[in-house]
């Protein structure tokens, strides 16, 4: 999830030569906190009416990136932890099903907001 979407940023930057460069600057720490924000924003949201289907889609999207990275910090820093087939299917298939609605909603507007805020928070004009 992390390469998928700073690969969907990187491919708006209009400069090929610098996308490399520009990819570099993401910070799993701000995406996560990013993609947390844009959670409990629709979780509350779906509270009281239906989500669009954009934001179904982008909800998938945001959670599984939310679920993958502390899978896979607990993989790289909890030596003691076993993995099973079925926890690990389980995890192909959270990414699976967020590759996919990812596929559905990339050139929307809300999904494009979502790419922005991968890059941190937002200063407010002074």
């Amino acid at each position: 999830m992390f390469h998928l979407l700073i690969a969907e940023a990187a491919r708006n930057w209009a400069h090929p030569e610098l996308r490399s460069d520009l990819s570099r600057v993401f910070e799993h720490g701000k995406m996560k906190s990013a993609s947390a924000d844009i959670s409990r924003a629709l979780s509350g949201l779906q509270k009281t009416r239906p989500l669009t289907e954009t934001s179904a889609n982008l909800l998938v999207v945001v959670d599984a990136f939310i679920n993958l990275q502390q899978e896979r910090h607990e993989a790289d820093y909890d030596t003691g932890k076993t993995w099973n087939r079925i926890d690990v299917l389980m995890l192909i298939n959270v990414a699976s099903e967020a590759f996919a609605s990812w596929k559905v909603i990339r050139d929307e507007p809300e999904a494009q907001a979502y790419l922005v805020s991968l890059f941190g928070k937002r200063r407010r004009p002074e």
